[in-house]
């Protein structure tokens, strides 16, 4: 999901004139740090990285005061993403070196966003949004020679799981419409990804889905409110596997949930 949200983030950025991605932080203007709130760990890496910004502006302040910094300004530094939207005013309180929060529905305020660091005040845009899917914004890959490429079909979450933060931070369930979908898909430049999903046949679509069953316990299940049982978990599995013979199924678990 990060990933997917960082493409549509570069063709935001390209299309307000940055037309170059660097590879190391010291080299850029602009620093994106695309969060996850949904570990702990996660989180913790975030602060992590920010630490090391922070010293980064501190060696530009350096460099100023003795003649070898080239550039003008600083790096601004925009953290982005769930844990942007859950943590919003507290991340830019405590850590001096950001100088902009965006949440996962504001990605195309960010031009604006910038501009109002050049005049010397944070950028803050957390807004959620029950309309917001980017439909119509052609992502620019990052991975160039990937042989697959993400396309989304939906953003947030209707579900209200009692471990999960998504509704929160990504908002309410919405779908783009299908006709964007496959625009998005005839605008590929290399035509591989029309190929890969022909609207009637798609015979090349890997056989496997992904069902996060969390638990085997259907009195865990309740407290988890995830809305169905262990027989029933079990039943999708076998009318999956009755339509589509030779299907991979894969899954993940929470262990030890209280």
């Amino acid at each position: 999901m990060n990933i997917n949200d960082m493409e549509i983030i570069l063709s935001i950025m390209k299309n307000d004139g940055y037309s170059e991605v660097v590879d190391v932080p010291e080299n850029t203007e602009i620093i994106f740090i695309n969060t996850c709130a949904i570990r702990d760990n996660a989180e913790q890496k975030v602060r992590h990285r920010l630490n090391y910004f922070w010293f980064l502006k501190r060696q530009w302040k350096r460099n100023v005061a003795t003649g070898r910094s080239q550039s003008l300004r600083p790096p601004k530094v925009i953290v982005l993403g769930c844990m942007a939207q859950r943590l919003k005013d507290k991340i830019l309180d405590a850590d001096k070196m950001v100088d902009v929060i965006c949440g996962p529905d504001a990605y195309r305020d960010l031009p604006r966003l910038l501009e109002e660091v050049d005049y010397g005040q944070k950028g803050i845009n957390t807004l959620l949004s029950l309309e917001e899917t980017y439909a119509d914004i052609n992502p620019v890959r990052i991975s160039k020679n990937s042989i697959s490429a993400f396309v989304s079909v939906m953003r947030g979450c209707n579900n209200m799981c009692s471990f999960c933060i998504v509704p929160f931070t990504r908002s309410r369930e919405r779908s783009r419409p299908m006709e964007s979908i496959v625009k998005e898909l005839n605008r590929d430049p290399t035509g591989d990804l029309v190929k890969a999903f022909p609207a009637c046949l798609r015979h090349n679509i890997c056989k496997c889905i992904h069902l996060p069953a969390q638990t085997g316990s259907s009195a865990v299940l309740e407290r988890m409110r995830r809305g169905y049982t262990h027989e029933a978990y079990l039943d999708l599995v076998q009318k999956i596997r009755n339509m589509i013979p030779g299907v991979g199924l894969r899954s993940d678990f929470i262990c030890g949930f209280c």
